[in-house]
Parts: structure tokens; sequence; C-alpha cells
């Protein structure tokens, strides 16, 4: 596990080495290749996913329409909305290429919360950031799909 990136990237605070062992215990390091899903609409996801290295494109089906809506890329989190909302994925997250992630379940959250939530306070703001830069982009999107339709 590369708990200096975990500092510089995602915790943004230096790890002790109880905190590292820690991490090692509820965060699993996974690997996908290119076309598999790490998240899939419509199923109940139970795991977030923070992306490593690597690349993911985010897809929306609609009226058996699939859309790409978006990417994920190092430093992203996924399955962060079906993991708190408890309600099947929104949007599949599929590899473009080689992707590593650490997975974190729900068995680690509860983990983190009883024996380290300063850790877990971190984490979640991290995925809180996340997430609202991932509204941001959306947000922009959208609105700039509408000005263009208006102007047509």
């Amino acid at each position: 596990m590369d708990f200096d990136w975990i500092e510089n990237n995602v915790l943004l605070h230096a790890l002790n080495e109880g905190e590292r062992l820690l991490l090692g215990e509820v965060f699993d390091i996974v690997e996908f290749e290119v076309g598999d899903n790490l998240i899939t609409q419509g199923h109940n996801e139970k795991d977030i996913f923070i992306i490593r290295e690597g690349m993911a494109a985010i897809t929306y089906s609609y009226r058996d329409m699939e859309t790409q809506v978006g990417f994920a890329e190092s430093g992203a989190i996924v399955g962060e909305m079906s993991f708190f909302r408890g309600q099947p994925a929104s949007a599949t997250v599929r590899a473009m290429g080689p992707i590593r992630a650490y997975k974190f379940s729900r068995q680690a959250y509860c983990k983190l919360l009883v024996v380290n939530p300063e850790v877990l306070m971190n984490l979640l703001a991290y995925i809180q950031f996340q997430t609202a830069q991932a509204l941001e982009r959306s947000n922009h999107q959208l609105a700039s799909m509408l000005v263009e339709k208006k102007s047509k």
C-alpha cells in the first residue's frame, strides 16, 4: 500500500505507525482490467473505491441507451452514493485500462468508526470534497449543454 500517496492525496496528514497498520487492515488493494466494472448501475454496491492508478468511464443507462457522463481517474472516489444511500448504484464505472484501487467496505467503515474516528473523519472529508468536485463538473456540463441548446 502506498501510504505516502494516501497521506499526501487523501488524508492530508502524516500517519503514525498504528494508523498505517489500521489502514492496511481496512483498505483492500484491488485491480481491474479494461472493460471490468468497478460499479454496476442498478446493483446494490457495498464498497467505495479510491482510484490509485488508471482511468474509468462513468456511464448512465436510460431507455436501453448507455451514455458516458464522465471519467474517474487517480484520486477519484466511486461507489460513495450507493454506499451511503443504501440504494442501487446510479451509474456504471468501467475500467478504460488497468486500474489499481483501494476498496473500502462497510465493515471497514465500522471498524474505523470504533478504532480511529479521526482517520475516518479525514477520509469522509476527502469523500465529500471529491463528491462536491464531481457535482460541480456535472453542473458545468449541464449548463454548457443547456446554453448550447438555447443558442440554436
